[in-house]
C-alpha cells in the first residue's frame, strides 16, 4: 500500500513533483508533471487556459512529451489499484456490492459496422413539422439516390461536403 501511495503521489495534479525530469530555463524550472497536466487540462480539454499561459514558453510539443509518460503512469497506477482491490475482495477484507468483477466491461472489437436499411423517411409539406403522421416512407435504391442528387456513379466531387 505504501508503494502504491507513493506512485499516486508522484502523479498528483497541483504539485511540482518531478516524476522523470525538470525543464530549466532562465525564467525558472517546471516539472514534467506540471507540463503533463498543462497538456491534459489546457491543450486537450481546453478547460484551463491559465496552465497554457504558465507553460507557453515550453510549447505544446514539450507539454505533450511530458503528458505521454504521465498518462501511462496514471494507467499503471489505476491497474495496480484495481489489483489491490481485487486482492482485498478475494481475501474477504472488502465486500463490494453488485459483483463488480463479474460484469463484462471490456470491448475487444476494433471494427463496428452499422447496417442501414434501404429506406428513407421524407416529410410531406406540412405546416406542423411535429405531426408525425405526415412522414412518408419511400423505398429507393442507391442508384436512385445518385440520380436524385445529380451525382456521378462515383459520388460527389467533394464527398465530405457534398
Amino acid at each position: 500500500m505504501a508503494g502504491l501511495k507513493t506512485e499516486w503521489t508522484k502523479t498528483q495534479d497541483g504539485r511540482s513533483t518531478v516524476r522523470a525530469y525538470k525543464v530549466v530555463t532562465e525564467d525558472g524550472a517546471i516539472s514534467d508533471v506540471e507540463l503533463g497536466f498543462a497538456y491534459i487540462y489546457g491543450d486537450v480539454v481546453h478547460a484551463d487556459p491559465k496552465r497554457i499561459a504558465q507553460t507557453e514558453e515550453h510549447g505544446v510539443v514539450e507539454r505533450y512529451k511530458a503528458a505521454v509518460p504521465l498518462v501511462a503512469q496514471l494507467m499503471i497506477n489505476t491497474i495496480a489499484t484495481l489489483n489491490v482491490i481485487k486482492l482485498f475482495v478475494e481475501r474477504g477484507h472488502l465486500d463490494l456490492p453488485g459483483e463488480p468483477f463479474e460484469r463484462t466491461v471490456t470491448v475487444t472489437a476494433t471494427e463496428f459496422v452499422t447496417p442501414i436499411q434501404n429506406f428513407v423517411h421524407t416529410s410531406a409539406v406540412n405546416p406542423n413539422p411535429h405531426d408525425l403522421n405526415a412522414v412518408v416512407g419511400t423505398l429507393f435504391t442507391y442508384e436512385d439516390a445518385i440520380e436524385m442528387l445529380g451525382w456521378q456513379a462515383d459520388g460527389p466531387e467533394d464527398a465530405a461536403t457534398g
